[in-house]
């Protein structure tokens, strides 16, 4: 070190001593003196060199010291901290033993819980696929009905027309056969008796020219009122009998048609009937109980106040008047929809879908930044509100709100490289350590 080069400089001879024997030879003085202050510069140079190389070498080593220490440091810290991290842990181990024995019973539990709900889930399908393909049947039945009913009703009017001029041409063969009969009666009530015409010559037998003059005249007579009588009765149609039979068979014919077509559009009616009754029935109770859980989502999402849904009564003639949504948020009086605020309608629309989905829950569901128009406190609540929802639904949720995105276990984004290339990156929250999510 520094004190071993002191102690050598100065073990060195000083200017006034000899290095050396002297030589046999007698020197003078000044170039003795030369000689030795030559030695002595020479040797101090090597002393100052030797001196700075012990000082950059002590320097180094110090610097050395300093860094071997700072990292001694260092790993004694680190040693402290995995030491308390091991301590930390193995206090924890019992606790999260523990934690780990629930979590597999409760994982049991929602298990058998999952697989009897997909039981249920799987039995309400065929049972909703059944009723579908039913009322797919009854809706082609009925389309059916409705189609031959409205053939059947052209075709009863064809056939009501034809009727009618049937019944107008039976009548009015009928009329003229009445007037055949009748001419024909008249004719026979003229036409004089064998008996009356001999009681009425009974007496003095005429001569003969008188019996046979008289009996050419009233048989002349008769003959021109009977040729008048057919001259005023027309032509006879001897078919007329045949046809009246043929059109009395196409009118029973017709009837019987007529009543059939009225007992399928009876059927017709009264299945109408009991599908509009069975449709009313239906949408009242799914309207009751949508409203009842549009009240829930309502009274969680404005944190108070109430809702309800209410029939419209502005309907022309039969057809309804529509649905009605009435809020109170709290601290307010009760509004239509069209007098809320931008943030109360987003509110109440989620409230309306949610209250659906509850009622009838479908296998997934996209959102599509339903809660862009919503501050902190409502994105809290429709954060609690969606992960209710989200133990029987999976939810898609595109959003921009990192409160949204805290409630998500899969989370999808789409970034673009240097390249300007997009590429989509994902992370499932339930692989991250608790650390890292804390």
């Amino acid at each position: 070190g520094v004190a071993a080069l002191t102690d050598e400089l100065g073990r060195l001879p000083s200017t006034g001593e000899a290095d050396a024997p002297l030589p046999r030879r007698e020197a003078t003085p000044i170039e003795d003196l030369q000689r030795r202050a030559a030695e002595a510069g020479e040797a101090r140079r090597q002393a100052a060199e030797a001196l700075e190389d012990a000082r950059q070498a002590w320097l180094a080593t110090q610097s050395e010291a300093r860094g071997y220490e700072e990292r001694q440091l260092g790993q004694r810290r680190e040693r402290a901290a995995v030491e308390a991290r091991l301590a930390q842990l193995e206090a924890d181990h019992p606790r999260r033993a523990a934690d780990l024995e629930s979590l597999s019973a409760e994982r049991s539990a929602a298990e058998e819980a999952v697989a009897a709900a997909r039981a249920a889930d799987e039995a309400a399908t065929r049972r909703r696929e059944e009723a579908e393909r039913a009322r797919q049947a009854s809706r082609t039945e009925l389309l059916e009905l409705e189609r031959r009913a409205g053939d059947g009703g052209s075709r009863l009017t064809d056939l009501e027309r034809s009727a009618h001029a049937a019944s107008i041409e039976a009548s009015r063969h009928e009329e003229a056969l009445a007037a055949l009969a009748r001419e024909r009666e008249l004719a026979l009530e003229s036409l004089p008796k064998p008996a009356e015409a001999s009681t009425a010559h009974a007496g003095p037998e005429p001569e003969a020219d008188d019996i046979g003059g008289l009996a050419d005249e009233a048989l002349e007579a008769e003959l021109r009122r009977v040729r008048r009588t057919l001259g005023q009765i027309g032509s006879v149609n001897p078919f007329a009998v045949e046809e009246h039979r043929e059109l009395a068979a196409r009118l029973d014919e017709l009837t019987t048609q007529e009543a059939d077509l009225t007992a399928a559009i009876g059927s017709t009616e009264e299945l109408i009937a009991r599908l509009d009754a069975q449709i009313t029935e239906q949408f009242s109770a799914a309207f009751e109980a949508i409203g009842e859980r549009f009240d829930e989502f309502c009274r969680l999402l404005f944190a108070g106040g109430s809702a309800s849904l209410q029939m419209g009564g502005g309907g022309d003639g039969e057809a309804p008047g529509g649905i009605e949504i009435v809020v109170r948020p709290p601290g307010k009086r009760l509004q239509r929809l069209a007098m809320l605020s931008g943030g109360e309608r987003a509110l109440t629309g989620v409230a309306l879908l949610f209250a659906m989905l509850s009622v009838n829950p479908v296998p997934f569901c996209i959102l599509d930044e339903v809660d862009a128009a919503l501050d902190e406190a409502n994105i809290g609540r429709f954060a609690d509100a969606l992960r209710k929802l989200s133990e029987t639904i999976d939810f898609v949720v595109i959003t921009h709100n990192r409160a949204t995105i805290e409630v998500a276990d899969t989370i999808y984004g789409v970034t673009m490289t240097d390249a300007a290339v997009s590429r989509i990156v994902s992370l499932r929250l339930a692989d991250l350590p608790a650390e890292i999510i804390a």
